[in-house]
This record gives structure tokens, C-alpha cells and sequence, in this order.
């Protein structure tokens, strides 16, 4: 459902066709590439694939369109209000503010929140939460067959997130007060919204003190822990019971943060371990398995300055863990998207890639989905739909940048595997949960992944391309660009090909995202050698660019002879 991600952010009401671009993750791959769609963007974006992953239908929170961009039948007038004409032409406000949970393999239920204008307090509000039906089996292209139906009003909701039922089918959603310390779930069965339960539970500081400026909300991929990242007064985690719907154990994270900043952005890992809070300038990390969390706190990344000229900062902003097992961070009405390239691992291993996705056009947000593959709490009392476990397998993987016939193996697979069984299509195998793997010459080799469980196995394959060459080259530039040697020490060395009236710019970063190196490279063919006399040992990153345009990236090891 989450396998294509429409991107984009246009005021231009006079164009035909935004300026919009589509993210897949086919075979754990993230793909760019421009998509000019009709509907311009603003904050609300939500991207709905099949289950096979082809894309189905997007809304920009104003209107619903099918996968040819025209309107899907009943499509027109979603979050209708008195501020919609007021959106109406470049799409709504708010970005967290609608999410999508699968009832069936057609049916796909919207809930979404109403903008309002609130007199008393002087100010937009959210008043109103409302859901909406698409069924993909009704038209040509499918039907919006329930729109803008009120499920609850209060003063102003805060942002909603979703995790599956202790069943493996049905859902709860948490909504909470935007002004008290409320929380109020809703349990969707059959089809059917049912306001559950309404908790006081933990604290929040009075709305006159400190306004909760809601940042995004979200539970982890088990669906065992809940955050309420308050955005000015703190992070609010709970334990959550998928039987019952019920929060507790309550840990506050208080302010300030980092730098003194406001935070927005909040995800959680794929093994569930790991939240990553961003503060625009920060990424933050917090093991939520420590007995002290907020003592757990590990800065994983600080803004590396990158900007454009005449252009907005890549800060860090709104996050979504992707199919990839990776988490996108968005760098909010920029053309570059940050990326948390191995989230499960603790502190700076996590690889924080900063401005590493560049976009052929703009993008103010990124779509908020819940985790869709959960399965069911097998053997618990409220395992009573008989919905096993059966385990799905996926990886990604890695060759290093030193030895390019060594590969590093991530696994992604789902449903609670308990054995995994790789064979590397050329007599070698492992069963560990992320090996490695020399290879023993250039090629192309056909990487198997078996994963199992009591219920069930699966297995999934991919080609693995590997070459020992140090040489990197963009044939869609005509760039050439060699670093060695690689371990180094002293000194590195850059051997650059340009095309005639291009220069670049070769620039090296510590693992938290700080540049500690730059060399400008001109036209042609450029040698030149780069002292790294105070640079201690570690583990760096570095980077070619064009025009501020990232053409290559890579890794650099620093062995330093000084005792």
C-alpha cells in the first residue's frame, strides 16, 4: 500500500501539470522519477498503492484521483468546511492529517481531519475527525463510496497514527487532545468505526503555558510502543496493549532538546528498537528498550550547512519509515530528501545520509502511512481470527566502498520470521540475520533469501551486481572520479574526469554530517592531494558536487599513524 510515494509542492495554479515526481521501492529499490500530475500539493499527500504495489489512486486532502489523474467518482470536495475554497485550488494544509488503513484488498478506509476556524481562540483548529471509503471494485477506476462521515468533535484533535489489532485484521487509531492530556482510541472492525475508549494518562503542560505545536505521532512497527512527539513540550511514550487499545507506562522526554529547537519529526525503526526524533538542525536517537530513555539520547546527525543558492536549507524535518526498511527524511520545500540508511543499529552506525535522495523537483512533504505489515500477537486471547504468521522475505544490500566484492546484507523481511537461510549464488551461504559476503570475482550473482517460521517459509531473490574497480563513474555526466588509497592516512588523493565547463566540488564529512574537508576540482582531467593532518580515525563520508547536485557519494576510512 505504501509502495509509491507522489512528491511535490507547487503554487503555480495556472500550470496544467504540477511539478510532481513518484517514488517506488520495487524490489526494496528507491526509484525518482518526474511525474507531472494535476494536483497541486501543499502539506496533505497521501500516495495509496494495491497490495501488488501498483499505484492506485493519491490525494492532495482536497480531492482524490485515480491512477490515470483523472478524479475518482465521488473524488471531489474531501475535508469539505468552511476553509476549503480557501485550499481548494493548491491543496490542505496539513500534512499528518490523513492516513489510510486497508479494510480488504479493495476497500481502503481514509480517516482525515477537518481545518476550522476557531473565534474564540483566534486561530485554525482541528475540530473534527471524519473518515472516507474508497472501493477499488466499483467504476472503472475505483469509487469513493463514504466521504467526509463525522466520527467525533471536540475543540482540536492533534495528529492521528494507526497500528493493527492483536488480531492481525482489524486497526486502532489514537487521536489525541490538541489542549488536555487526552487520548482517545477508536477501534475499526468490519468496516465499522467504534469510538473505544478516552484515557488521562501521563501529563501534558497547560496549552496557555506551552502550546503543543504537534508533531507528528506515530507507533512503532510492533505496535507496542506509542509516541507523542508534543513538538514544544516533549516526547510522550506509552506502552500499548494491541488486545485491548489501552496505553500505559508512561515516559516523558522533557524540553528543550537538542540546540534548544522545536522538534516535528518522529520514527521509530524497523526492529522496533530505535526512535529518531528530528529538531530541524538534529537528528536524535533514543533506545526505547533503555531504562532511562531520555538518558539513552544519542545525536546521530547535525545539519551539514548544505544549500542551494537562493534556496531554502536542507533542514530535518517530517520522517517515514519506507518499505526499505529505511527512514526518509524530508527536507521540507527542498529538492533533496535525507536518509537513515541503517536505522536498527544503535548511535552513528545508523548512517545518517544527509541531502543523499536528489529530486528533480520541490517537495514540502512526504506521505504518513502506518506499518501494513503487521501481523497478528499469535497465541494471544485476542488471537481469534486465525490469522497466522507467514513470514514474507525481503533485504537490501550494500557493497563497500573499499572492497567491492564485499557485501553487506540487511535483512527486511516481515511477519516474525525465526530462521533465515541466504545463498549467495556462488556455493556460499549463511544463516545469519544480516551477513556479509566476500564474492569471488566481478559479476552479477543471484542472491537468495529464505526466510521460516512454525507457519510457513518464503523465499526471494534478487540479481547482486559487484565489481572490484575504485573507480566510480556516472555515465549520465561523463564524471570520473577516483579516492585512494582507501584505508588512508596522511594524505588522500582524488583523480577527477569533468566534462569541458563543469568544476566540481569534493568534500569530506565526519559521521555526524559536519564537513571537515573541500576541494574544488576543475574541468578536464584534475589530480590533486589532500592532507588529513588532524583528522582522527574513523569512519567518513564524502562526496562529489556539481552545481550543489550530489553526483557521487562514498565512504572513506581514516587510519591514523599518530599515537
Amino acid at each position: 500500500y505504501d509502495n509509491n510515494w507522489i512528491l511535490g509542492y507547487d503554487f503555480e495554479s495556472n500550470a496544467s501539470l504540477s511539478e510532481t515526481m513518484k517514488l517506488s521501492f520495487d524490489n526494496q529499490q528507491v526509484a525518482v522519477k518526474n511525474f507531472p500530475l494535476k494536483l497541486d500539493f501543499a502539506a496533505a499527500n497521501l500516495t495509496i498503492s494495491k497490495e501488488n504495489g501498483d499505484f492506485f489512486f493519491y490525494t492532495n486532502g482536497i480531492r482524490i484521483h485515480d491512477n490515470m489523474d483523472n478524479l475518482m467518482q465521488g473524488g471531489d470536495s474531501l475535508n469539505f468546511g468552511t476553509k476549503w475554497p480557501g485550499y481548494a485550488m493548491y491543496g490542505y494544509p496539513v500534512q499528518d492529517g490523513i492516513i489510510m488503513m486497508p479494510l480488504n484488498d479493495s476497500i481502503f478506509f481514509l480517516l482525515h481531519l477537518l481545518v476550522e476556524y476557531n473565534f474564540e481562540f483566534g486561530q485554525t483548529f482541528l475540530p473534527a475527525l471524519l473518515y472516507s471509503i474508497v472501493n477499488s471494485n466499483i467504476g472503472e477506476k475505483g469509487s469513493v463510496i463514504l466521504k467526509n462521515k463525522l466520527i467525533k468533535t471536540i475543540v482540536d484533535f492533534e495528529f492521528p497514527a494507526a497500528t493493527k489489532h492483536a488480531n492481525g485484521q482489524d486497526w486502532w487509531i489514537i487521536v489525541p487532545h490538541f489542549l488536555e492530556n487526552k487520548f482517545f482510541t477508536f477501534g475499526l472492525a468490519q468496516g465499522e468505526i467504534i469510538d473505544t475508549l478516552t484515557q488521562h494518562i501521563g501529563y501534558k503542560p497547560p496549552w496557555q503555558d506551552s502550546m503543543d505545536l504537534s508533531g507528528q505521532n506515530v507507533f512503532s512497527p510492533d505496535g507496542s510502543i506509542y509516541v507523542d512527539n508534543d513538538g514544544r513540550n516533549g516526547i510522550r511514550i506509552f506502552d500499548f496493549d494491541r488486545c485491548t487499545g489501552e496505553l500505559s507506562n508512561f515516559r516523558w522526554i522533557h524540553l528543550p532538546l537538542t540546540g534548544n529547537l522545536l522538534t516535528f519529526g518522529a520514527a521509530i525503526s524497523p526492529n522496533s528498537r530505535f526512535l529518531y526524533i528530528t529538531s530541524r538542525e538534529y537528528v536524535e536517537q533514543y533506545d526505547l528498550q533503555a531504562n532511562d530513555i531520555a538518558a539513552s539520547k544519542e545525536i546521530v546527525a547535525v545539519y551539514d550547512g548544505f544549500q542551494l543558492p537562493s534556496e531554502l536549507p536542507t533542514y530535518f524535518y517530517s520522517m517515514q519509515l519506507a518499505p526499505n526498511g529505511k527512514i526518509i527524511i524530508n527536507g521540507a520545500a527542498t529538492k533533496y530528501l535525507h536518509v537513515i540508511n541503517h536505522p536498527n543499529e544503535k548511535g552513528i552506525a545508523c548512517d545518517v545520509r544527509q541531502h543523499i535522495l536528489s529530486l528533480p523537483q520541490y517537495t514540502f512533504s512526504t506521505p504518513i502511512y502506518p506499518h501494513y505489515r503487521l501481523g497478528s500477537i499469535d497465541g494471544s486471547p485476542c488471537d481469534t481470527l486465525g490469522i497466522d504468521n507467514h513470514p514474507l522475505a525481503r533485504y537490501t544490500w550494500e557493497a563497500d566502498t573499499v572492497n567491492s566484492l564485499l557485501v553487506q546484507f540487511t535483512d527486511n523481511s516481515f511477519y516474525q520470521p525465526t530462521q533465515w537461510s541466504w545463498d549467495f549464488g556462488d556455493g556460499g551461504s549463511s544463516n545469519e540475520i544480516n551477513p556479509t559476503h566476500t564474492f569471488p570475482a566481478d559479476g552479477t550473482y543471484t542472491v537468495c533469501l529464505t526466510v521460516s517460521n512454525q507457519y510457513d517459509s518464503d523465499t526471494w531473490c534478487q540479481a547482486v551486481t559487484v565489481g572490484a574497480t575504485s573507480t566510480q563513474e556516472d555515465a549520465s555526466t561523463g564524471v570520473q572520479l577516483s579516492v585512494y588509497p582507501n584505508p588512508a592516512s596522511d594524505v588522500i588523493h582524488l583523480s577527477c574526469q569533468l566534462p569541458p565547463g563543469k568544476t566540481a566540488t569534493w568534500k569530506l564529512f565526519d559521521a555526524l554530517g559536519r564537513e571537515i574537508k573541500s576541494e574544488r576540482l576543475q574541468a578536464g582531467i584534475t589530480a590533486r592531494t589532500c592532507s588529513l593532518e588532524g583528522v582522527p580515525s574513523g569512519m567518513y563520508f564524502h562526496r562529489l558536487e556539481i552545481d550543489g547536485v550530489v553526483i557521487q557519494a562514498g565512504k572513506l576510512t581514516v587510519v591514523s599513524d599518530k599515537k
